[in-house]
């Protein structure tokens, strides 16, 4: 026997709320993209409060009239650099590259000098 049962703990009224997936983490602040000037995207920084379902309380940094962007039009996403600098695997760094066919320390013929 199995049991569908949906509970309400509490009701937020006059709440503002943005997708979830808007919600971003940069330079350790949370916040959202927003269409800012010449329609370019703006970071702003908020307080966020509770997520239900796709949804996410913003209790500060936003008025309630500002377009919250879920993606950027072409060629105005902004550019962003993981905190080492290169992602691992990728090349242009220690450890980079395939894994594949042969160790560093030799053992197989394909050593890395």
């Amino acid at each position: 026997m199995n049991v569908e049962a949906d509970f309400q703990a509490g009701q937020l009224e006059n709440a503002l709320v943005v997708p979830t997936a808007a919600v971003v983490r940069r330079e350790n602040a949370t916040g959202v993209f927003v269409t800012g000037a010449d329609d370019k995207p703006t970071f702003k920084r908020i307080e966020t409060g509770v997520t239900v379902s796709n949804f996410t309380e913003v209790k500060s940094g936003l008025e309630g009239n500002e377009k919250v962007l879920l993606s950027f039009p072409p060629g105005s996403r902004p550019r962003s650099t993981p905190r080492g600098g290169v992602l691992p695997g990728m090349g242009g760094g220690q450890g980079g590259g395939s894994r594949s066919g042969g160790s560093r320390s030799g053992g197989s013929g394909n050593a890395v000098p």
